[in-house]
């Protein structure tokens, strides 16, 4: 794992400490990271038990779709 991999999973893990849980998007906003790179630390920090997913929602506007809530264990 590179240096900027590192970090970007620190921010992650730091952010993530909210106790309502944070979707995809959210963390990507608040860590200033691409969705894609989120989604593939959040299934990396999902496998070694880190986090855990906590919610799912449905978004008005995209009914058929559901945002997962992530969250710190």
């Amino acid at each position: 794992m590179n240096e900027n991999s590192a970090n970007s999973r620190d921010q992650i893990l730091e952010a993530l400490t909210n106790p309502s849980g944070l979707t995809t998007l959210d963390l990507s906003r608040h860590c200033g990271i691409g969705e894609p790179a989120v989604r593939f630390h959040l299934r990396n920090l999902l496998k070694t038990g880190q986090i855990c997913t906590i919610d799912s929602m449905v978004q008005k506007n995209h009914p058929g779709r559901k945002y997962l809530k992530y969250r710190r264990n």
